[in-house]
């Protein structure tokens, strides 16, 4: 045998190894406590909408009573008031 195939061949072993570590660990430290959750992630954005999506359905919400304040009427935009915001720095746009 070559040394290239006993070196895939070690590789292989050690994975089948290092995969039952990570089994026996997320089962050991799957508790109602901690709990583990897969994340299918072939869509990142999916995921992430997901994972939020999830978290978010495990927060025991209340509906609040809202009650919408009074807005003043809109004032006339004063003469010594800018139309637009003058920065001294602005950050470069690189990408």
């Amino acid at each position: 045998m070559g040394m290239a195939v006993r070196c895939r061949v070690q590789e292989l072993v050690v994975q089948v190894d290092y995969t039952q570590d990570y089994h026996t660990m997320l089962e050991a430290t799957d508790t109602d406590h901690a709990t583990w959750y897969r994340v299918p992630a072939n869509d990142k954005r999916s995921a992430r909408l997901n994972c939020i999506s999830h978290f978010l359905s495990m927060i025991p919400y209340q509906k609040i009573p809202f009650e919408a304040p009074q807005v003043p009427k809109k004032r006339k935009r004063g003469e010594d008031v800018p139309d637009s915001l003058q920065f001294t720095h602005t950050v470069p746009a690189v990408f």
